[in-house]
């Protein structure tokens, strides 16, 4: 009955409970985000989205957001932080400079 815990345990769970927590937080706040922009995306002059397009959308985002985290991190710990980050740098870096090259089509 008298069991101490182990104070590196406690640190453990602290941490874990810190993380978890600012995770709720910034996934509420993308919720937010996505939440101001269905207004403009809705609008007649830009993409006009019915109410169903929009609960789409909004799904679709947080479902994109939910699997990109537990790949992301899956991947990160296979292959290291500091590689993943230098990795999806160059694919950003790719995909902005492949897009770019179709501007003069517009």
């Amino acid at each position: 009955m008298g069991e101490t815990i182990n104070p590196e345990a406690k640190n453990f769970v602290k941490t874990v409970m810190i993380t978890a927590t600012f995770g709720g937080l910034l996934f509420g706040y993308d919720t937010g985000v996505v939440n101001g922009a269905l207004p403009f995306m809705a609008a007649p002059d830009q993409l006009n989205l019915t109410p169903q397009l929009e609960g789409f959308v909004v799904s679709a985002l947080l479902v994109g957001a939910t699997i990109g985290s537990v790949t992301g991190g899956r991947i990160a710990d296979a292959m290291g932080r500091r590689k993943m980050k230098m990795l999806f740098g160059g694919i950003c870096y790719r995909l902005r400079h492949f897009r770019q090259c179709f501007y003069f089509l517009e």
